[in-house]
């Protein structure tokens, strides 16, 4: 078996996600989106942090609409000084406008500091250890060393991988969830 580094992983499924057509990606961000719900830990959670969809991730907007109706939901805002991601609460999808690297984050600037139930992960691969890849800026890897949050990552299958070469900053999720599998890692 050939095992990749991480930049070959990241090129090589950052061309096929871009590939995908919008209505494909659409389809299955729906059949994932089943999966998540469908999980007795996503029932159960009362504060879960998403993400904002970009560059043809699995699309959350959807998830995040149909979970504002019974959770709290969390975004991540990048404080790029810091160089972090800090969890800011939302109550609709108007509180929503373009931030750091042009994603889109909350508006609102209060850090929440409460219990988070579970953390909802975008990344360009996983394995199926639960270890991802994402941009490479460590944003998302820093914020998860300092929670106790369920990890779930989202993906298409076709970015879940045998094996990813981890380093000692990396935090691998607890589920991966795709459109045909849900990986307890």
């Amino acid at each position: 078996m050939i095992v990749e580094g991480k930049n070959a992983i990241r090129r090589k499924l950052l061309r096929l996600r871009r590939a995908m057509d919008e209505e494909e990606r659409l389809k299955l961000s729906r059949k994932i989106k089943e999966n998540l719900f469908g999980l007795p830990e996503y029932r159960s959670a009362e504060v879960i942090m998403f993400y904002m969809a970009h560059d043809k991730e699995v699309e959350t907007r959807e998830m995040i609409a149909d979970s504002l109706c019974s959770k709290r939901v969390l975004l991540p805002k990048v404080d790029i000084e810091g160089g972090k991601i800090v969890p800011v609460e939302i109550e609709n999808l108007d509180d929503v406008g373009k931030g750091a690297f042009g994603i889109e984050e909350p508006k609102g600037r209060e850090e929440y500091s409460g219990k988070i139930d579970m953390v909802v992960v975008p990344g360009i691969a996983f394995d199926l250890r639960g270890y991802r890849v994402g941009y490479g800026k460590g944003f998302y890897d820093g914020f998860l060393r300092g929670v106790s949050s369920l990890k779930v990552g989202l993906a298409f299958d076709f970015q879940v991988v045998d094996h990813i070469m981890e380093d000692a900053n990396d935090v691998p999720m607890d589920i991966v969830v795709t459109e045909k599998r849900i990986i307890r890692c």
